[in-house]
């Protein structure tokens, strides 16, 4: 199952049971296709739309993260945990817009997806064992709660599609994700509609 958004978790659910939840369903969704897909493309003419949403599920959980764990982590850690996180972020997002130029029969979709699957699960891994364990430790419980309860509004801004150039300083980054979340929607809008 892909996280379908806006409307999924929040109330009274602590913020790393939620996006570890998410994490099991990135990595199933991505299974899923690769399964789906031969190395020259997809062989089931889903596969293409289905990788959109699985896409754009991981862009909005990559962009919670970024806007409600790493700002306190990094204020609590300054080991560079983060920093790291980010850069692996960007890596998903680049091969996120890779995929998102190739249709469904390119040479190499199926390869993209096979990257985004291996690291979709070194991603969730990463961050549970390190970031998320950290998270749990320094955060009291109730501050989890809360900042869980943010996560559905989190998703609603957060962007559908990748944009791995967007600056990562804070407070720049804090601007525009709204903005681009909005852009994103309005051109998801006008795709479905043929337009």
């Amino acid at each position: 199952m892909i996280p379908s958004g806006p409307g999924d978790g929040g109330a009274g659910q602590d913020v790393i049971d939620l996006l570890t939840a998410e994490h099991r369903e990135l990595c199933t969704a991505f299974s899923h296709l690769c399964a789906a897909a031969s190395e020259d493309g997809p062989r089931d003419p889903r596969v293409r739309p289905q990788a959109e949403r699985a896409v754009a599920a991981l862009v909005r959980h990559l962009s919670t993260e970024e806007q409600l764990l790493y700002p306190r982590l990094r204020g609590v850690h300054a080991d560079g945990a983060v920093d790291r996180a980010l850069v692996r972020h960007r890596e998903l997002e680049g091969w996120m817009q890779d995929l998102e130029r190739l249709t469904g029969s390119d040479p190499g979709f199926g390869h993209l997806l096979r990257l985004l699957a291996d690291g979709v699960r070194w991603h969730a891994a990463e961050q549970e064992s390190l970031l998320f364990r950290r998270f749990a430790r320094d955060i009291t419980e109730d501050e989890r709660l809360r900042i869980g309860e943010q996560v559905p509004t989190a998703r609603a801004l957060a962007p559908t599609r990748p944009h791995p150039g967007v600056p990562d300083a804070r407070p720049l980054k804090a601007l525009v994700t709204p903005w681009i979340g909005v852009a994103d929607r309005v051109r998801d809008f006008l795709s479905q509609r043929g337009g």
